[in-house]
């Protein structure tokens, strides 16, 4: 299983056909689930509650358009999240669901890291 730390106190752990986000202080309970086979992701009250998603702990996947990886020169880091469908998004109030973000001033320190998680 590979491990992947981000700038805001989360783990990114992928294992062949499974992607989670868990939190450094309970790394055992994970925040947010992907697994290959599935048609849905999964995550805690707490991850909903942080990015405006529905309470009940699912997302299908035709709410997500893609997964996004990109630098932002406006706070010098590498960002990872979720582009949600135009529905999806109006529920929220935006499309962006941030999963993880690397600070990065150079623009080219964490870039590997942040694609590989992505």
């Amino acid at each position: 299983m590979d491990t992947i730390q981000t700038s805001d106190n989360l783990l990114i752990r992928i294992d062949e056909g499974l992607w989670q986000l868990v939190g450094r202080t309970y790394p055992d309970r994970a925040l947010m689930s992907a697994r290959m086979d599935a048609d849905l992701i999964e995550y805690s009250a707490a991850f909903a509650q942080a990015r405006l998603l529905p309470p009940e702990g699912k997302l299908a996947v035709d709410d997500i358009v893609e997964v996004v990886v990109g630098w932002s020169r406006a706070d010098a880091a590498w960002h990872l999240g979720l582009l949600l469908a135009t529905q999806r998004a109006q529920e929220r109030g935006g499309r962006w669901c941030e999963l993880g973000r690397w600070l990065d001033r150079q623009a080219d320190w964490y870039g590997e890291q942040a694609r590989e998680a992505g």
